[in-house]
């Protein structure tokens, strides 16, 4: 009995050390700049249209748009995954120095949650855009401020150093653990430019860029070096295979200091009616996960559900189980009727 006993308590601390191992290999990355980890990404980016690229703010025709992303990853390993709620509104308020342009505003709330240590990384973000008009062509170029917030309780974090192999537990507090400071915060400064055009009767392209951290913000946290700037290129076409069939791929680089993510998709949609537009699809991110995806759009609401696979260096640890994401967005239109006076004809002879 006491045999088996043994046994159990020995897979529990494997178990639990395999944990621990994962969340290590993850908050180390913050230290090395990892893109991944570093700043927030989602399977479903054009979701996410301010945090994708500020030039997006208000480029749309409505009155206004609401929506958000919740993201769900490594459920399967850790007890307190990572879970990133997100909520966004934006519209286009006032014409510009023309009549085609436009200027459009919003504000975004994005946040990193991991219970196991208390670790919480908050972003709060206002955009800016201005939007020209050139035919059926739309420029746009916008700016976004970010406040930055994160905290950690050390007290929580359990590293190699205060494990104890005859108790499967651990002593202390880590030494690692004082690498970390408990708060910090900082301003980060975005910018991009996006571009909306027709290719043809039956394909328009969105197409943008995007650069973060051009303000060179030192976060605190960690590390006491600047961040890189994070360039993001992204691209999506709308093609109508015919009055039934629309097939819409997306692709999404990104770069900070040495690490790159590559994310692409591939959506086959069918409509339903000429308001109601299902979409399925399939997506990669390079050397990371791959990704089955889920779509809707009816009317005015979009929303969207998507499951990762890992394949990358943490799949024996994960068993292949990635991240469960949702997004959802909604553009309003509320528009005055005109009102027009009865008219009283009174004719002359």
């Amino acid at each position: 009995m006491y045999y088996f006993l043994m046994i159990s308590q020995q897979k529990q601390a494997i178990m639990r050390f395999k944990t621990l191992l994962l969340i290590f290999t993850i908050i180390a990355t913050v230290g090395t700049a990892d893109v991944k980890a570093q700043d927030f990404h989602f399977t479903q980016f054009d979701m996410s249209p301010l945090t994708l690229n500020p030039a997006l703010t208000g480029a749309y025709e409505g009155t206004f748009r609401i929506g958000g992303v919740y993201r769900d990853q490594w459920a399967s390993v850790l007890g307190n995954p990572f879970r990133t709620p997100s909520f966004y509104i934006d519209a286009p308020i006032i014409r510009g120095f023309r009549s085609s342009d436009w200027i459009g505003v919003g504000i975004s709330v994005l946040s990193d949650q991991v219970g196991a240590y208390n670790y919480q990384n908050t972003v709060m973000g206002a955009s800016l855009a201005y939007h020209i008009g050139v035919g059926k062509t739309t420029i746009s170029i916008g700016g976004q401020y970010n406040n930055v917030s994160r905290r950690v309780d050390r007290t929580l974090i359990e590293m190699a150093d205060n494990w104890d192999s005859s108790t499967g537990g651990f002593l202390g507090i880590s030494s690692d653990a004082t690498n970390f400071a408990e708060n910090s915060s900082f301003a980060d400064i975005s910018a991009g430019i996006n571009l909306s055009t027709p290719l043809s009767d039956k394909v328009k392209l969105n197409a943008g860029v995007s650069a973060g951290h051009l303000n060179a913000p030192v976060d605190g946290f960690q590390a006491t070096e600047a961040l890189d700037v994070r360039v993001t290129a992204h691209a999506k076409a709308d093609i109508d295979l015919n009055a039934k069939w629309v097939l819409t791929p997306t692709l999404l680089f990104q770069t900070l200091g040495n690490a790159q993510e590559v994310n692409g998709a591939l959506m086959i949609g069918y409509r339903v009616k000429d308001n109601f537009l299902l979409q399925y699809g399939q997506g990669w991110r390079v050397g990371d996960a791959t990704n089955a995806i889920l779509a809707i759009q009816y009317d005015r609401l979009r929303a969207g559900i998507s499951y990762d696979i890992n394949i990358s260096d943490l799949n024996s640890i994960s068993n292949s189980q990635g991240g469960f994401e949702l997004g959802v967005s909604y553009i309003a239109r509320i528009f005055s009727e005109p009102k027009s006076k009865p008219v009283i004809f009174c004719p002359r002879f």
